[in-house]
This record gives structure tokens, sequence and C-alpha cells, in this order.
């Protein structure tokens, strides 16, 4: 299948309306496995979960790990994620919708699992109507999200055996936030054998409210709340951060399902890759050959490379080293040829150089042999060291002899090479504008 649908159930009610219909997806890149479709009679509204493997990832370097995503329209949306492969933690989130606004969250509830902080929910109800809507000037209405501010959020954490339950935080409530009315409401966990626990009320514009289980228990010194009510002042402005980047990942993570799913990726599976291997082969081998020919054809082209120069300096121009398609100006054509015959020039001479300095070193060697012979030549006789020497003076006059006449013949060629270098820039086509 196109979508990569390696299986369809589809369930009929007595009337053979279809009431459910559930699709089963196989090597996709966002990772879909299943997705089921339920529909409600009663009020007409379908609710679509989606199943989701290990592994996927937004963006392709953000791991979203999503596991599960159910949408009851016009009431929640919920996903589940696996909670392991996240930095947060996060194992469920729920957005639960007012029946006035279904467009507009009233109650978002997120649960975790395993983090260092203990911190195992958080919740922020929001007043109806949790946006605004404003007109854009060319007549469409959207929601304005500048003013989403909560008027309740809640953060609820498990128990810490290390902290007397007493003074173990169980249930943070910030009742307006940000605002001159806000209100903090602590409450601790359950000693063993107490049915009631101790909680605490901080109120931004009246005193502070405690509630001690035990009758005989005093309460902590001013300057202890004091310190206490700053943390918590701080602890509410990190939860509002918190929601607000939890919202913004959710509609993150809508978004990139939307375009997931009208830009369906698949992954190349071992089948794919046994299936298109001729293929490939046949790919491979063919730009093995338009290589080979480019290769063989900037070889035979002797201009390529400084055509291929103006086209670097010039990007501008379109520049093909092609045999008689390109368009040069006199200038362009100018500095190809000086460039050109530079070179060969350059070239040329270095070879005549290397020849001279071997010429300078067989000249050199016999003229130091010949002067160390001569100073001890009256004290020699015809012995073995003359033989040698007379040796030597034969192989290096050989040598030089060799040297001299290929020098001699390069100076000779030089002359001709360029003559001819120059012969073929004139009649070159692509040179045409000289």
């Amino acid at each position: 299948y196109q979508r990569r649908v390696h299986g369809r159930v589809t369930l009929l009610d007595d009337f053979q309306n279809t009431y459910a219909l559930h699709t089963f997806f196989s090597f996709r890149t966002d990772k879909l496995r299943r997705r089921s479709i339920l529909n409600e009679n009663d009020n007409h509204k379908q609710i679509i979960q989606e199943w989701f493997e290990e592994g996927r990832r937004r963006e392709q370097t953000i791991l979203e790990a999503l596991r599960e995503k159910l949408h009851e329209e016009g009431r929640r949306l919920e996903m589940r994620f696996y909670c392991k492969a996240r930095l947060d933690g996060l194992s469920r989130r729920i957005e639960l919708y007012n029946e006035l606004d279904p467009t507009t969250p009233q109650k978002v509830i997120e649960q975790f699992e395993g983090r260092e902080d203990r911190l195992i929910y958080r919740s922020a109800t929001y007043e109806v109507p949790l946006a605004v809507t404003v007109t854009t000037p060319s007549g469409t209405s959207q929601r304005s999200e500048d003013k989403i501010i909560p008027k309740k959020m809640t953060e609820k954490f498990e128990r810490n055996p290390d902290v007397p339950a007493d003074q173990d935080v169980f249930k943070r409530t910030f009742y307006k936030p940000n605002t001159p009315e806000g209100t903090i409401r602590i409450i601790y966990h359950y000693a063993p054998g107490k049915i009631t626990r101790p909680s605490r009320i901080y109120s931004k514009g009246n005193p502070m409210t405690i509630e001690h289980v035990d009758p005989f228990a005093k309460d902590p010194k001013l300057a202890v709340l004091s310190e206490e009510m700053r943390i918590l002042f701080l602890r509410e402005k990190d939860c509002m951060l918190a929601i607000r980047d939890s919202d913004k990942e959710a509609k993150e993570i809508l978004l990139t399902r939307e375009k997931e799913e009208n830009n369906v990726g698949f992954v190349t599976t071992v089948y794919d890759t046994l299936r298109n291997k001729p293929k490939e082969d046949e790919h491979a081998e063919m730009r093995r050959k338009q290589e080979e020919q480019a290769k063989a054809q900037k070889k035979r082209d002797y201009l390529a490379p400084y055509l291929d120069q103006l086209a670097r300096t010039h990007p501008s121009k379109s520049i093909k080293t092609v045999y008689g398609e390109v368009r040069l100006t006199k200038e362009e054509a100018q500095k190809v040829r000086d460039e050109c015959l530079k070179d060969l020039k350059e070239r040329l001479i270095q070879r005549a150089h290397i020849m001279q300095n071997r010429l300078d070193e067989e000249r050199d060697k016999l003229a130091r042999q010949t002067s160390n012979f001569t100073k001890i030549q009256d004290h020699t006789e015809h012995t073995k060291e003359m033989d040698e020497f007379l040796l030597f003076c034969e192989q290096a006059q050989w040598r030089i002899h060799i040297l001299v006449k290929r020098l001699e013949r390069h100076h000779e060629q030089s002359i001709r090479k360029y003559a001819e270098l120059d012969q073929k820039l004139r009649t070159d086509p692509r040179l045409q504008a000289l």
C-alpha cells in the first residue's frame, strides 16, 4: 500500500454501519503502527486513537517518545509517552475541553514517573474563554494566546522517606498565579498512624494560615515562614514556565503529526533493499561510466583547468568546458591564452633547470676528482688508484655528453612546443574573440 498498510479490520453493527475501523501500519518514518477510529452513534463524533513504536523523533534531533495519542473530538486529547526515554519523565498528558468552547482546553493534566524531584502530577485549570479571539485585516478570526493564564495550578509529589512526613510536601496549589490576590496552599503527607495532615496557606496580601495535626505543635518562626514564602513564589514562576513549555511542545507534536500525515515517509527494509538492488547496480554502473567519460574528456581538453578557474572567479557566468560551447569575451580569452602559454613556459624552464643542475653536478664531481688526483699523482705510480681515476673520468665524460645532448634537444623541443601551442590557441574556436 501507499501508506504501508499491512492490515485493516472493519467492525459493523447490526445495521451494517461502521462503528470501528482498525488499521495497522509498518515501516513508516513516523513510527505509526496502528490507528483506530471509533464512531459514536449518539453524538456523531469520532474517537481517534493512534499507537507508535519506540524511537519517535521530532525534527530528527528531539526525542519525542510519543507512545499513544487519543483524540475524542470536542472532549479531550490524551497523549501517552515512553517516560523512560524522556528527560522530564512525562508519561501522560490529558487536555479536557469545555462544552461551550470545544477548541480550547479547560484543564490540562500531566503525570510523571521517575523524576529526581519526585513530581508525579501537574495540572493547570483555565478560565473560560481561555484565549481572546481577534479579527485580522483579511477578515478571518484567530486566537490570541498572549493572555493564556491559568486560574489554578497544582503539583503533587510522592513520599520521600528521608524527610519527616509533616515536612514532606504532598501537594502545592497556586490560586490566581501572577496576580496580587494570589494564594498558595501547601499540603503535607500523612504521618504514620494519622488520618489528618498538616497544611499551610500563604496569601500575598493576607496573613498566612497554618494547620497542625499535633495541637501542641508550635508555629515556625517568622523568618522561616518568610523564607519559605519567597521560595514558593519562585516555585510558582517555575510551574508557570513549565506549563507554557509543555503547551508549546504539545502544539509542536500535533503540528508534526499533521505534516507527517500529509507527507508519509517510509523506512527502507531488507526486502526493499533486495528488491531495489538490481536498479541500484544499474544506476551505479551508469554513474561510473559518466564519471569516467567526464574524466577522459577533461584530460583531452587542454583548456579545461583554465576555464574551470575562470568559472570559479566568475560564478555568475555559465562557462562549460565542453569543446565548442564556451562564449568568452576578448579580455577573458586573452587571459586564458596568456595563462596557458605561461604554464607551458614555466614547465619547460623548470625541466631545463633540472637538466642543467644535473649537468653542473657531474662537471663538479669530475673537477673535484681531477683536482684530488693531480695533487697526489707525483707520488703515485701506475697502480690501482690510477686505473680507478681513469675509469671514473671515462664514465663522467659519457654522462656529461648525454646530458648536454638532452639539454640541446630540450631547447629545440621547447621552441617547437611553444610554437605549436600558440598556433593551437589561435585556431581554437573557444578563443575566437581574439
